[in-house]
């Protein structure tokens, strides 16, 4: 009828010029002879791109109907291809951005053998729904145990559960406010309830991992998972890899540093004894026994046994370390601060007299014997006059070296930091380098800013080390433009660092940009991590962008903002939810 009428239009007519566009939306495939722009505007109006759309979901419907049709087959199927087929559709799902929660859901009715719970969990994992790949992840674990695969307590049984725990956030409070839950206590409370299930617990999956195989590796991760928030149960997990596998280095390391931490230098030259047994020149064990010497003649020289304290110099002084940099300075501080303090003025006089010799530099030696006379309790001494802005750089760049180097705390006046800061023109890039990271050191963000932002003006083999202070401080800022630009920052560092086989600046960078990335507090979430390097192109416009501002984050000394506790948030309705009904039923 509609035809009909269109026909009986005549042509010389207005109406006529509608007639074509009319047939067209009524069925017709024949072309449209008036091709104005007028016309075309009308078709797309009124037909919404259906044609195509149309084609979409045709083929779209074949597809389904042939993913229905095998389903039914897969498990009649031979297991290498019934592997092959579910990684093929995994595959081709995800890279074509289907929802990967209802795939899951749609194999799992017709293929729940543990291979294919493995499978899709590793899709998942490549979607970052940690959440939702841990219960196939469990389930697949048990049921290779029940059948036989392997047994309860083996190496394999002992991986899985290290990726598994590897797979749980290490920032907690992405945990809590994923599920909803409002502390930590409310949380075990709810695993010991079975409102939630136990594997969503870091530290249980990697204590079962080490029950199945205490392999160096879980009790790395879990000396490492303890250290953030229990530093006891960290040592305990500490000392039983040591007695595992007594013959490794890195668990004594690690109790040396946690017994210098809190003030144990006894025990700590206990473990180094041991150390040294097993491997007396390796440079972390040399590094820590300096460490533990110099902190015990500081020790002694605030309790007033100065001869003790000479000892223990005398030690210093012979070690390798001494001869590096200004450390010997360092050392000579401490035996003019011990004869101070034994009232000793002779002694006082040659330790300063010596001093002077090897530090040559007046606003140097006058931080350096300030900062030590301060830390043990004695006189500083009266500085000396005021002396030329270039010495004033030089200086405060010393100093901060030396000072990160032996590890201490370091009091600077802040109109000498704002003074250093104003003209850094006649810095040197390593002046500059040590004023920008001496000021992270010193909490001073402004200098380093000021200092790195100097430095990224000029190519050189420090390029990646000015980009990387760059981005700690700006990861510090509150601001998401600054945190923003810091992850270009590190992502750009790492990348040039790695080009130039700096591995302890590729590591210092990855370490910044996990923390950078692990958590946004504003949003609750995980935001997408770009695990890309950096193109040539994208790092030129970095440093561009970098090389073209001068703005400071914040004040000399200002401490870094403190992180805001994220939101409490209503429960998530997730995949876990779904998928536990599911794991009753199966095999």
């Amino acid at each position: 009828m509609a035809l009909a009428n269109l026909s009986a239009i005549p042509v010389p007519s207005d109406p006529s010029r509608l007639v074509p566009v009319l047939r067209r939306l009524l069925g017709e495939t024949a072309p449209v002879d008036d091709r104005s722009p007028a016309v075309a505007t009308l078709l797309r109006a009124v037909s919404g791109g259906r044609a195509p759309l149309q084609a979409h979901l045709s083929r779209l419907s074949r597809a389904l109907a042939a993913i229905q049709d095998v389903l039914p087959l897969l498990p009649a199927l031979p297991a290498a291809l019934r592997q092959l087929w579910i990684a093929t559709l995994l595959h081709h799902g995800l890279r074509r951005d289907w929802n990967p929660e209802a795939l899951v859901r749609m194999l799992l009715r017709s293929a729940s053998d543990p291979d294919a719970q493995r499978l899709m969990a590793l899709a998942l994992e490549r979607t970052r729904m940690w959440d939702s790949a841990l219960p196939l992840w469990d389930t697949y674990l048990m049921a290779m145990i029940r059948t036989g695969g392997w047994p309860a307590a083996c190496p394999e049984t002992s991986r899985v559960l290290l990726h598994m725990a590897d797979l749980v956030p290490s920032d907690f409070r992405e945990v809590l406010a994923l599920f909803g839950v409002g502390s930590e206590a409310e949380f075990r409370a709810l695993i010991a309830a079975k409102v939630l299930p136990a594997f969503l617990d870091r530290g249980s999956l990697l204590e079962r991992a080490r029950a199945a195989d205490p392999d160096p590796r879980v009790f790395r991760a879990l000396v490492a998972h303890y250290a953030q928030g229990d530093r006891k149960r960290a040592e305990a997990e500490a000392e039983g890899w040591r007695r595992a596998h007594p013959h490794d280095l890195e668990p004594l390391l690690y109790l040396i540093r946690a017994a210098e931490g809190r003030g144990a230098l006894r025990k700590a030259l206990g473990l180094l004894a041991d150390a040294e047994s097993i491997n007396g020149v390796h440079p972390e064990v040399r590094q820590s026994r300096y460490r533990v010497l110099l902190a015990s003649a500081e020790r002694r020289i605030s309790e007033g046994k100065a001869a003790l304290a000479g000892a223990d110099l005398d030690r210093l002084e012979r070690e390798p370390r001494a001869g590096e940099g200004d450390h010997l300075a360092y050392l000579l501080a401490l035996r003019w601060v011990a004869a101070r303090r034994a009232a000793d003025a002779q002694a006082a006089v040659a330790a300063e007299q010596a001093l002077t010799a090897r530090l040559d530099n007046p606003v140097a030696r006058d931080l350096l014997l300030g900062a030590v006379a301060r830390s043990l309790g004695a006189e500083p001494p009266r500085p000396a006059g005021p002396a030329s802005h270039s010495l004033t750089i030089d200086g405060l760049a010393r100093v901060c070296d030396l000072f990160r180097a032996v590890h201490r705390p370091l009091p600077v006046p802040r109109e000498l930091i704002a003074r250093v800061e104003r003209d850094l023109a006649g810095a040197s890039i390593t002046q500059l380098h040590s004023l920008a990271a001496g000021g992270v050191w010193i909490g001073a963000p402004s200098l380093s800013d000021a200092a790195s932002g100097r430095g990224l003006a000029h190519d050189g083999p420090l390029l990646h080390r000015f980009l990387l202070i760059r981005g700690r401080v700006l990861a510090a800022a509150m601001a998401q433009r600054d945190r923003d630009r810091a992850r270009q920052c590190l992502r750009a560092a790492r990348e040039l660092a790695a080009r130039s086989r700096d591995m302890e600046a590729v590591r210092e960078a990855s370490a910044a940009l996990q923390a950078l990335l692990g958590f946004d507090p504003w949003v609750g979430r995980v935001p997408t991590r770009d695990d890309a390097p950096p193109t040539h192109e994208e790092i030129r416009r970095i440093l561009a962008a970098e090389r073209g501002r001068r703005d400071a984050q914040s004040g000399p000394g200002d401490p870094a903002p403190r992180r805001p506790r994220p939101p409490r948030r209503p429960r998530r309705e997730s995949m876990l939810q779904t998928l536990l009904p599911l794991m009753e039923d199966w095999p």
